[in-house]
């Protein structure tokens, strides 16, 4: 057994590493909300060219991710998290001090490679953790999904407030200068290893069981981070606000960046209290199996015109179900990789995630113009349903082979 202070120091670890993402967020976040709105001030003219700038580091990570992988199982950990800082350092004050598409596509290129170092780091060092404590995953996934959230937070909200009345430029640069300041402490990192279980040494890398856990990564980071997030806006615009005309008059891009706070705010409570009772469960299928069922038929509701309150609470629930399911496919995952192979799994779960994530907006709006609202909702919930009990067969195959060999 473990000592209390050495679980504390792992989940000291977690939550440091957490934190230096969630301050390295803070540049990145806030562009998503002033770029479409005050595009003017980063020599931006076009909307095509603001859609380009948001998206681009998406792509950038999903081919890199294997090298970042390649990289984490040369070095530590600590070692990754310092070049990310530095190239998040480079891009943020690049997005307060450059003007123009080209140099700003550069910037946002340099911090796709930041945030996929930043991603694999923290992953790896909740399995660290994860091994340290020799528990499951989920508490441990909550706590650093929703420590790391809170950067996405205050970027947006601090970010835009502080650029609708002084402009950008300075807030950037400040946010800029917290990153640098994360180099301080990352140093505390020093001696984080991992260490491989001889019984997974053996271990396959791909089987069914790590196969549908990525599937189901790349589908919830589809329909949730990709179609949901980039469509919000669209489904805010199409409801009737009769009942309560201050929405009417503050429109849909802020009812939909309110909504989307609302989900970042509840997180750090909610995402660690879904994680301890997933880990009480012995495999954390019936939690599973239940948010699977209820956000499938929000989905289905989703489209639906109806009273304002009722359709604002069931977007609520359904954002804070996606933190669910995906705070219990991390664990899954986190769980799964405590091996010899971590790197090469937590590098192909990250691409698979980023794929989906890229994927979902031209899924989405392509289905809604070729299908209509409707049918695309019902895609999406036949989808989640879908990969979900699939996945949940394949494991328990696997499992079940695994045991008779």
């Amino acid at each position: 057994m473990l000592s209390n202070q050495t679980k504390l120091n792992s989940d000291t670890k977690v939550k440091l590493v957490a934190a230096i993402t969630a301050v390295c967020l803070l540049g990145d976040t806030m562009l998503y909300v002033v770029l479409p709105i005050f595009g003017e001030q980063f020599g931006i003219h076009s909307l095509w060219e603001v859609g380009v700038l948001l998206s681009i580091n998406r792509f950038v990570r999903i081919p890199i991710h294997p090298y970042i992988g390649w990289f984490y199982s040369k070095y530590q950990i600590k070692t990754g998290l310092i070049i990310a800082i530095l190239l998040t350092v480079i891009s943020t004050f690049s997005y307060g001090m450059l003007n123009g598409f080209w140099l700003l596509l550069i910037a946002r290129c340099i911090w796709g490679g930041a945030w996929a170092l930043l991603k694999q780091g923290g992953q790896l060092q909740v399995i660290a953790a994860i091994e340290e404590n020799s528990e499951k995953g989920g508490r441990l996934s909550g706590i650093y999904n929703s420590i790391s959230g809170i950067g996405a937070l205050v970027g947006m909200l601090v970010g835009g407030f502080v650029s609708t009345f002084y402009g950008s430029d300075n807030i950037l640069i400040l946010f800029g200068v917290f990153a640098f300041l994360t180099l301080l402490v990352v140093g505390k990192l020093e001696g984080t290893h991992v260490i491989a279980k001889k019984s997974d040494e053996k271990r396959s890398v791909f089987n069914m069981e790590l196969i549908s856990l990525m599937v189901m990564g790349l589908m919830l980071s589809l329909i949730f981070q990709g179609f949901l997030k980039s469509t919000m806006s669209y489904w805010v615009g199409k409801q009737d606000y009769t009942w309560i005309p201050f929405l009417q008059v503050i429109g849909a891009a802020t009812i939909t960046g309110l909504l989307i706070t609302v989900k970042l705010s509840l997180d750090p409570l909610f995402a660690p209290w879904i994680g301890k009772l997933n880990d009480r469960s012995a495999s954390g299928n019936r939690i599973l199996i239940l948010s699977t069922s209820v956000a499938s038929s929000l989905l289905i509701l989703f489209p639906l015109k109806m009273n304002i309150v009722i359709w604002l609470s069931i977007t609520i629930l359904l954002l804070l179900l996606s933190t669910v399911l995906m705070t219990i496919n991390d664990a899954k995952i986190f769980q799964y990789s405590t091996g010899n192979n971590r790197h090469r799994v937590i590098s192909g779960y990250s691409m698979a995630s980023d794929l989906g994530a890229a994927a979902g907006p031209l899924f989405g709006f392509s289905f809604i113009s070729f299908l209509g609202d409707t049918s695309t909702t019902w895609a999406a919930s036949f989808l989640l349903i879908f990969c979900t009990l699939c996945g949940i067969l394949m494991t328990r195959v696997h499992v079940r082979r695994r045991k008779k060999q």
